[in-house]
């Protein structure tokens, strides 16, 4: 514990950070990704749901995902991680927890995009379920 955390009386939290990959696209690997406090998702690449839910980790409860660039290997499962929130509330009878989605700036438009381009038919019924929420980070981070 630092000294200032002493004298003001805080302790350092916690932090679980699982990596659920470390590589890059090749298929025989997964991609670079973390999961932070079991509800903080670092990334969505290709084959990240099939790893969950591998790790027996719980993809209901990710209410946050940051996106540190657009290529494939950092965010093509966004569209399978909104299902899986989608068809869950539908089988609960109840709207989606709101999902908060931070990236580089276009992150709204690029993950609608990616979206619509994976599953067109879904889009109106998805969206009406989960609650999006969008921040666009600084290009200097």
């Amino acid at each position: 514990m630092g000294k200032d955390q002493k004298q003001s009386g805080q302790e350092a939290a916690d932090m679980e950070i699982i990596q659920l990959g470390t590589a890059s696209i090749w298929p025989a690997e997964f991609s670079s990704s973390f999961l932070i406090d079991g509800h903080i998702l670092v990334d969505c690449p290709n084959g990240l749901i099939k790893q969950m839910k591998r790790l027996d980790l719980d993809i209901l409860k990710i209410d946050t995902v940051l996106i540190t660039h657009f290529h494939a290997d950092h965010y093509f499962d966004l569209p399978l991680l909104y299902l899986e929130l989608a068809f869950d509330a539908v089988e609960r009878g109840a709207q989606s927890c709101p999902l908060t989605l931070a990236g580089p700036s276009g992150i709204r438009a690029q993950t609608e995009t990616l979206y619509r381009l994976a599953y067109a038919d879904t889009v109106q019924a998805v969206y009406e379920i989960i609650p999006f929420r969008y921040i666009d980070l600084a290009e200097d981070g």
